[in-house]
């Protein structure tokens, strides 16, 4: 390949200097002849007159300003046309190679557009309409190109056409498979040139992507960074949304959990993250106006809802300060360490931070910081922080108390998963045991959803014909009663009166109240828009619930109906409820009788 000489050594000139890399540059050219001789990316910048004593046959001359046109008539009538306009197309021409590789090879925390239009993408492909992931993407276009793009195909211009163009996409791709001709152009580096929402399809689908390498670097991505999306107005529920399909693309992320008691630090903190991990980005959980939720999320962080030990006794410190939680979300891009290694860093960055802050808070009170140690915990707080679903379930609980016989239903069926090699991912609580965590109702039995593809371990012999929940489906999309003798549950534990009390449930379908339509159970416990996590399970959101009860239709669902009315309206105006002023000022005085306790067990002295 010829040497290459750039044509205007600005911003577009940066990007050009990145994508052919220092080897293959020789000059900037640059009209402003107080520049010439000034050196840019460390090449010299001459002028237009020295281009002219220069043998150009030997160079490629890349116009790398938008002021093409002025530029190319300027060498046009010099006598030069060896030129090229640096430009989308131009990296399709100096693809050197084409090959086949995994997708998730290509996520990097630079390109979070790329999990943003992933979530999407999965929606589209599963059928289902997942408005807050639509218009997160809608703005993302919106806001990122004003919704005019240029692609491998076409020009796309406003919403209607990037939608219509996403779901042709997404059809062509799942049944045509990704052709070769129409590769991802990316840089030796990984990094991507263009086709993000092929890749994102490709993520979607977990199928095989053809690239092209072309370019020593991607040219710098027109969104910086993390922060550039709270600066143009994107919601803590859309950046939790992009951090949770960030790190559903990329395995070896970690999470710090910083809390209110070091509120002061956290931008230290963070700060010193960066220099040990990539962070792909932070949000902050505020909780100052729901104590319930507040107690529940650390419970939920832990694990743990004992009412006594020491997670209660932290919570009772952690109330006694800003009852707010940063979240941040860290790679293993920057050091690429051996994975137990890159765990291992993290808590050695939390005792770290704990040792530096020691003298503003007693380290023992374990009130500052905590962190994922491990790969199962990363997907555990993953659960928990990084889902807008959960997050809102979270604050729509009533109650942090819990019976004690619920709790125990649970743990067996933990357990029950474990020893059959069960993963928790795959299984789903279905009835009414979601109104008994949100604190409407006490449960009665519990029953449970597993994935489609552990039914012939763990439900051999089991109808597979008739395989959708009759007490769920609205009589228009049924053809008369059905049996319910044909839809024997597998029961793991009996009560006194041998009546089953813990079962598994055989149905695959489930009704989607939202979309009056059948949906796979499995889309279901895959998709953390229907489900919300409870001490280590997933629970079916209430509104399939509703549904049932709504389908069904007895005296007790009229009755349950009612209390899950009168408990919407408690939530919908539950600032203005005398209970939460009650509750506020309990909660002010149990501080102030907590104050010696705390200033005891912390080394702080009274304010």
């Amino acid at each position: 390949m010829k040497k290459v000489i750039l044509f205007g050594a600005g911003q577009l000139g940066y990007s050009a200097f990145m994508f052919f890399g220092e080897d293959i540059i020789e000059c900037f050219v640059d009209n402003n002849s107080d520049r010439a001789g000034k050196i840019f990316c460390g090449k010299k910048i001459i002028s237009f007159k020295e281009l002219l004593e220069i043998n150009n046959d030997d160079y490629e001359i890349i116009i790398s300003t938008i002021a093409y046109e002025i530029i190319s008539a300027q060498l046009t009538k010099a006598g030069i046309s060896n030129y090229k306009k640096f430009d989308y197309p131009i990296i399709y021409d100096y693809v050197s190679t084409v090959k086949s590789c995994f997708p998730k090879e290509l996520i990097s925390s630079t390109r979070l557009d790329v999990a943003i239009k992933y979530l999407y993408a999965k929606d589209i492909l599963s059928a289902i309409k997942n408005t807050p992931n639509k218009s997160l993407y809608a703005r993302l276009m919106l806001t990122s190109t004003g919704c005019t793009e240029q692609t491998f195909q076409k020009l796309k211009d406003g919403l209607d056409d990037h939608f219509n163009s996403f779901e042709n996409l997404c059809k062509s791709i799942q049944e045509e498979g990704f052709k070769e001709e129409h590769y991802i152009p990316i840089a030796k580096n990984n990094s991507i040139h263009d086709g993000a929402h092929r890749l994102a399809v490709a993520l979607a689908l977990e199928k095989d992507v053809f690239v092209g390498v072309t370019g020593e670097q991607a040219s710098p991505f027109s969104i910086p960074d993390f922060s550039w999306y709270a600066e143009n107005g994107f919601s803590v529920h859309d950046r939790v949304r992009m951090l949770r399909g960030f790190s559903d693309l990329y395995d070896e992320c970690g999470i710090l959990v910083l809390f209110g008691a070091i509120k002061e630090q956290w931008d230290y903190i963070e700060a010193q993250a960066k220099k040990e991990f990539k962070v792909v980005g932070s949000v902050d959980i505020d909780l100052s106006h729901n104590f319930i939720a507040y107690e529940i999320l650390i419970k939920e962080i832990y694990g743990n809802y004992s009412q006594d030990g020491p997670i209660a006794n932290k919570i009772s410190l952690l109330k006694m300060s800003p009852l707010i939680t940063r979240v941040i979300l860290v790679s293993n891009e920057l050091k690429k360490l051996e994975i137990n290694e890159f765990y291992n860093s993290i808590t050695q960055f939390k005792l770290n931070i704990r040792d530096i802050v020691d003298y503003e808070i007693n380290k023992e009170s374990y009130c500052m910081i905590h962190s994922s140690s491990n790969y199962n915990e990363f997907i555990h707080l993953k659960n928990i922080l990084l889902s807008v679903n959960n997050l809102n379930s979270i604050e729509g609980r009533i109650s942090s108390v819990y019976h004690h016989e619920f709790l125990r239903r649970i743990l067996f069926v933990r357990d029950y998963c474990k020893e059959n090699n069960i993963p928790v991912e795959d299984v789903c609580v279905i009835g009414t045991c979601t109104m008994e965590v949100l604190g409407i109702k006490k449960a009665g039995d519990l029953d449970f959803i597993i994935a489609s593809d552990l039914h012939p371990r763990i439900l051999p012999g089991y109808p597979k014909t008739k395989a959708r929940n009759p007490e769920m489906v609205p009589k228009h999309l049924t053809k008369g009663k059905y049996d319910m003798s044909e839809y024997p549950a597998k029961a793991l534990m009996l009560d006194e009166m041998n009546t089953p009390i813990i079962s598994i449930i055989p149905y695959k379908q489930t009704y989607l109240p939202a979309e009056d339509k059948m949906i796979d159970n499995d889309i279901l416990i895959r998709n953390d828009s229907y489900y919300i996590w409870f001490y280590g399970l997933k629970f079916l959101n209430l509104d399939f619930q509703i549904s049932k009860k709504t389908n069904r239709d007895y005296e007790k669902d009229r009755a349950d109906l009612r209390t899950i009315e009168l408990y919407h309206d408690f939530i919908r105006n539950f600032d203005n409820k005398k209970v939460l002023k009650e509750q506020i000022e309990a909660e002010l005085k149990r501080r102030g009788e907590m104050e010696k306790k705390r200033n005891e067990m912390m080394g702080l002295e009274a304010n």
